[in-house]
């Protein structure tokens, strides 16, 4: 029986290529299988962070502050998913009624009126690699303590995020002209 955990530096059986993509202070988590050795995980001492890989390539980081990040190795928010595709797919098996289903939620110790409780945010490159943001949709408390809140909607024109619509408890209030097509018509309210 092989030890599972193994430090790269004491495994004279790796080939010379494994040992490029991993340095000597890499230990790995290893499976065996049949006469094979598949390599699942490796953990950076001195980067502090623990990498999973299949054939070969960093599938998966997890870092020293926590973060994941699927598709890269450095990420810049608790999650990061970086690649081509669907990013994110959310699939549900209940029957009936019940759907897919994603949660934003704010826990904070003081929720105030006016507090922002979720905010999603549209963008990407603009100009070769300079990216920014675009459009944005805001979820916003208005009446913390009756549990009432409003959405905006924003859009940008170049620098500045202009609010463009709100969606409040009691009805849409647009922020100016809007436009909507209806049998290859347009009308503008």
């Amino acid at each position: 029986v092989k030890k599972m955990f193994e430090k790269i530096s004491n495994s004279p059986e790796m080939n010379s290529s494994f040992r490029k993509l991993y340095p000597s202070n890499t230990w790995i988590v290893k499976r065996i299988v049949g006469m094979d050795e598949i390599y699942v995980a490796t953990y950076e001492h001195n980067n502090n962070r623990m990498l999973f890989a299949t054939d070969t390539q960093n599938r998966m980081a997890i870092d020293s502050d926590g973060k994941v990040g699927i598709g890269t190795t450095s990420p810049g928010g608790l999650l990061t998913i970086s690649g081509t595709g669907d990013a994110i797919r959310i699939e549900s098996t209940n029957s009936g009624e019940g759907g897919a289903q994603m949660d934003m939620l704010h826990f904070s110790s003081s929720p105030a009126d006016n507090d922002v409780h979720g905010v999603i945010n549209f963008g990407g490159y603009y100009s070769g690699s300079s990216s920014a943001y675009g459009s944005s949709i805001k979820s916003i408390w208005t009446d913390v303590s009756a549990k009432e809140a409003k959405m905006e909607f924003f859009t940008r024109d170049d620098s500045d995020f202009s609010n463009k619509m709100s969606i409040t408890k009691d009805y849409a209030i647009p922020k100016m002209n809007f436009h909507y097509a209806e049998a290859s018509s347009t009308y503008a309210n």
